[in-house]
């Protein structure tokens, strides 16, 4: 069996098992939207993308972690049993990260309610994803 095969038996049995949220589910810039931001162009262009990895060269500031935090968040609730995680090298830069997530989140508590909610872990019910918000255990907890 090829890969792609293996892919749509699994996304058939999934979506037999695992039945997507009732309500209209936001992607990642109607994400940021609602939560207040106005996407970049190029924030545009991230999100729309279907690149399995993207590589962003950019400075400081710019708003990098908004997009893959709508990105994360689009990604838990659209494909039921999800498991995101937002990897950091620190504790510090995680719970940053993290806390994007639950900004853009805010807004769809309403209709997307969620099961449990940490400072670096995020549930959402009805069988949607989960965000984790991980770090490095090389020493760089600060």
């Amino acid at each position: 069996m090829t890969p792609a095969a293996l892919e749509r038996r699994i996304s058939v049995l999934e979506a037999a098992i695992l039945p997507r949220p009732a309500v209209q589910v936001p992607d990642a810039l109607a994400l940021m939207v609602a939560a207040g931001m106005q996407p970049d162009p190029w924030q545009e262009a991230v999100a729309q993308s279907e690149a399995d990895r993207i590589l962003l060269n950019c400075y400081r500031q710019l708003g990098k972690t908004q997009i893959a935090a709508a990105i994360a968040l689009e990604t838990a609730m659209h494909e039921p049993g999800a498991l995101v995680l937002v990897l950091s090298p620190s504790l510090r830069q995680s719970s940053e990260s993290f806390r994007q997530i639950v900004s853009l989140y805010r807004p769809w508590a309403g209709q997307i309610p969620s099961e449990a909610e940490s400072l670096l872990k995020m549930e959402l019910a009805k069988r949607a994803g989960r965000c984790w918000g991980l770090w490095s255990n090389s020493g760089t907890m600060a």
